[in-house]
């Protein structure tokens, strides 16, 4: 009688706690325990596969040499890895083939020399590893096809991917740029700073353009630079955090900015000569209209030729002010106190006694807008000087400009003088100056309102650009 197999208990009951299949081989090949996962992983009934032979779970490619494979292991038998650096598979009762690893344990019995085998399946593993070679390679065409150079950094900063339009960005073959530094693309004078700021983007990596708001350049494998724009996209990966550079070419389009600002520089010129030019034609038509008027003996025929005369000068101080800027915008505050007070100095010396204030928001008039504006403001000061201060009367003239939170300016000149004839106020155009400023101010597509007690008040409210 064969004595008790002192492992029979302890084998059984590894055999069912271990949640991976498990075989028992003997020495010969054939199966000697198999638990139920075993059963289950190669398609049979449990007990099904006791006495079969292990040549049963393996494919035809291997059953050759298995049993060579089996002597060899059980010569110098040992816990190790079966077919390690090789691709396992086992095949089940219906034929098809199933990926595994195996892990062999020798173990010697009253019965004999055996070997456990710890089979695992590793279908879902194959399937993600399978899955990620996909998307790695979905990955790889995307980036080769992109039309953008495309870069990709480790968290070293070393360059461990770049596509074709990357290679005829700067000038190198892609084997000569693989492992090297990505401050090898950076200019010189930038290195020091970008090392900085590469640490600094790895420590919040997100999508985002680098370096908004400054020229970038990069450097090409013959020294030249190349103006340049880049987006940076963080990649997670088993490594840690890379980085994927997309990189454009900016040489055309700062080529065609360098063209635009030429040309707007020489229409800015030419629009300065044109306003100097019109300006000087009005100082001329100014002079011949004051010469021409100190010929007229008639005062009233005189006085009229002299209020032309001032409105030409006054057209010629805004020709200087929109040329003497530079820009294509005037800033309100100024503007308007200039021509105040020159229209107020043309009667100073009579209206000694009157005081001039001023209220003015901050903001810019373009040309269509500061030319109606300074001409109506003339207007408003000079007919206030006229008529509201006659014989010498003391009082106050306050000119104000205000924006409004509905987008409107409002311009208000207001005097305490002597207010508006009855007549005038009625008529509301009164004479050529009213009638001016009502026009004007349909330019603007805006509205003139007054109140005449005490003084005269008037504003224009107008829409701003």
């Amino acid at each position: 009688m064969a004595a008790p197999d002192p492992f029979s208990s302890t084998l059984d009951l590894a055999f069912e706690v271990c949640p991976s299949a498990m075989l028992l081989v003997a020495e010969d090949g054939t199966i000697a325990k198999a638990n139920a996962r075993a059963a289950e992983l190669f398609g049979y009934a449990d007990g099904e596969l006791l006495g079969r032979s292990i040549d049963a779970l393996l494919p035809s490619s291997v059953r050759d040499r298995h049993p060579r494979f089996m002597v060899e292991y059980f010569a110098a038998p040992e816990v190790r890895a079966m077919g390690a650096g090789r691709d396992l598979t086992g095949v089940r009762r219906d034929g098809t083939e199933v990926p595994i690893e195996i892990g062999l344990n020798p173990v010697t019995t009253p019965a004999g020399r055996f070997a456990i085998a710890f089979v695992i399946d590793i279908r879902h593993r194959k399937e993600l590893e399978t899955s990620l070679r996909l998307a790695e390679r979905h990955q790889r065409q995307i980036v080769e096809g992109a039309p953008n150079a495309m870069i990709m950094v480790d968290t070293r900063g070393h360059i461990v991917s770049v596509n074709a339009q990357a290679e005829s960005l700067f000038g190198y073959r892609r084997d000569d740029l693989l492992g090297r530094s990505i401050e090898t693309l950076v200019p010189e004078r930038f290195r020091a700073r970008h090392s900085g700021e590469r640490a600094s983007y790895a420590a919040n990596p997100v999508p985002r353009p680098m370096g908004a708001g400054r020229d970038l350049y990069g450097l090409r494998a013959d020294g030249t630079e190349v103006p340049i724009e880049i987006g940076l996209n963080p990649l997670e990966t088993g490594q840690g955090t890379f980085v994927l550079a997309a990189i454009i070419d900016i040489t055309d389009r700062k080529r065609h900015e360098s063209v635009l600002r030429t040309s707007l520089a020489q229409k800015e010129t030419l629009l300065r000569e044109i306003h100097h030019r019109v300006k000087n034609n009005m100082q001329v038509v100014s002079s011949v209209l004051s010469l021409q008027a100190a010929k007229i003996p008639t005062p009233e025929y005189r006085a009229m030729l002299i209020e032309c005369q001032r409105r030409v000068r006054t057209m010629a101080l805004i020709h200087e002010k929109l040329y003497g800027g530079g820009t294509a915008t005037i800033d309100c505050s100024a503007y308007v106190r200039d021509l105040a007070q020159m229209a107020f100095s043309s009667y100073s010396a009579a209206r000694s006694a009157v005081e001039l204030s001023f209220d003015l928001d901050s903001t810019v008039f373009d040309a269509q807008t500061a030319i109606p504006v300074g001409l109506i403001v003339h207007e408003l000061v000079t007919n206030a000087m006229k008529h509201a201060f006659a014989g010498g009367a003391a009082g106050r003239l306050h000119v104000a400009f205000h924006r409004t939170s509905d987008g409107h300016g409002c311009l208000t000149v207001a005097d305490d003088g002597a207010g508006m004839p009855p007549t005038v106020a009625a008529t509301r155009d009164g004479g050529l100056g009213l009638g001016m400023v009502n026009s004007l101010a349909r330019q603007l597509d805006g509205t003139v309102t007054h109140e005449n007690t005490p003084g005269a008040t008037f504003r224009v409210r107008f829409r701003l650009p």
